[in-house]
C-alpha cells in the first residue's frame, strides 16, 4: 500500500501589525519597581519573567473560565482577568513553588471577584465562601484533567505506527479531505473513514488506559 504523502511542514505566522497581539502581550505590561524596591540582577529578573509567562499562560483560560462563572459582564471578566495577570507578576517572587501555580493564580482570581462584588455593592455573603473555595477547587481538577488528557494524548500519538500518524497528519493537521487521501493511496473514501475511526478508537482507549494508571497516584 502506498504510504500516505510526508508532512507539508507548518512554520507559526509571525502577527503583523495589524495582527492580534499575544496573550502574554496583552496579559503582563511592564510594571515599574514599587519605591525601595532592589532590583534584581538582570539574569534573574529574565529568568523570573520567563517562568511567569509560560506558567500565566497555562493558567489562564482557567482563571479566565473561574471568573465568568461568577461575573456576567464580558469587559469585567477581561478587566479581572487582566488584575489577576498584574497581581501574578507582581507577587510572583513569592510563589511557593510547592504548589498549583493554577490553584495559586485561582486564589487571587477569587479575592479580585469578592472585591469587584464589593464594589458593586453586592452582599459579599451572597454567595458562600466555602462554595467559592470548593468552584475554584472544580475548575483547577478540570484544568488538571485537562493537562492529563492533553499529557497522555502526546503519549499514544507516539505509539501510532507511522502510516496511521501520517495518515491523522494529512487529514487533521494539512486538512486533506478523505476523497484526496483515498485517491493518493488507491482506495474507496470509505476505506479511509474507517480507518480514521479505528484509530480515533485506539487513541481513546489509549488514553484511557493511561489515565486510570495515573490515577492512583494524585
Amino acid at each position: 500500500m502506498s504510504q500516505v504523502p510526508a508532512n507539508r511542514s507548518h512554520m507559526p505566522k509571525e502577527s503583523g501589525a495589524s495582527g492580534k497581539h499575544s496573550v502574554v502581550a496583552d496579559s503582563f505590561p511592564v510594571r515599574p519597581l514599587p519605591a525601595g524596591t532592589r532590583a534584581m540582577p538582570a539574569p534573574d529578573h529574565l529568568r523570573l519573567m520567563r517562568e511567569c509567562t509560560a506558567a500565566w499562560t497555562e493558567a489562564q483560560q482557567p482563571v479566565r473560565r473561574f471568573i465568568r462563572s461568577l461575573v456576567r459582564d464580558h469587559q469585567h471578566v477581561e478587566d479581572l482577568t487582566q488584575e489577576v495577570a498584574v497581581t501574578v507578576v507582581d507577587k510572583f517572587a513569592e510563589y511557593d513553588r510547592s504548589r498549583s501555580f493554577t490553584a495559586w493564580a485561582l486564589g487571587i482570581a477569587r479575592n479580585k471577584v469578592m472585591n469587584y462584588w464589593s464594589k458593586q455593592g453586592r452582599d459579599r455573603h451572597r454567595f458562600d465562601p466555602v462554595a467559592l473555595d470548593n468552584l475554584m477547587a472544580a475548575h483547577e481538577e478540570l484544568h488538571r484533567s485537562a493537562e492529563d488528557r492533553r499529557e497522555a494524548l502526546t503519549g499514544c500519538l507516539g505509539k501510532l505506527d507511522a502510516a496511521d500518524r501520517s495518515l491523522l497528519d494529512q487529514h487533521y493537521g494539512e486538512s486533506m479531505s478523505a476523497a484526496t487521501l483515498a485517491d493518493f493511496l488507491g482506495i474507496t473514501t470509505n476505506a479511509i473513514y474507517i480507518r480514521l475511526h479505528r484509530i480515533r478508537r485506539n487513541l481513546l482507549a489509549c488514553i484511557e488506559r493511561t489515565i486510570s494508571r495515573q490515577e492512583p497516584t494524585r
